[in-house]
């Protein structure tokens, strides 16, 4: 989780968060496991890159809107979870 917001989890009804034009990197992803009321997630112009894995945003079975715009994601993969 990225420091600082372990406390996320404490907003269980959060329905929108813009964090936008905040240089987050890959690590912010994790942070939002817990916020499975959340439609709408807004992370452009951030530090995000390479490939992204699907299976961060598997929690939030809400989510309606992902904007990503203007990072540096090449790619998002689908991880089995099998080694």
């Amino acid at each position: 989780m990225h420091a600082g917001f372990e406390r996320l989890s404490r907003l269980a009804k959060l329905e929108s968060l813009s964090l936008s034009f905040n240089n987050f990197d890959n690590s912010i992803l994790s942070s939002f496991k817990e916020l499975s009321s959340l439609k709408y997630l807004y992370l452009n112009n951030n530090q995000l890159e390479g490939s992204i894995d699907t299976k961060e945003f598997d929690s939030l079975s809400n989510l309606e809107k992902l904007s990503l715009a203007r990072n540096k994601i090449q790619d998002f993969v689908a991880s089995t979870g099998i080694n």
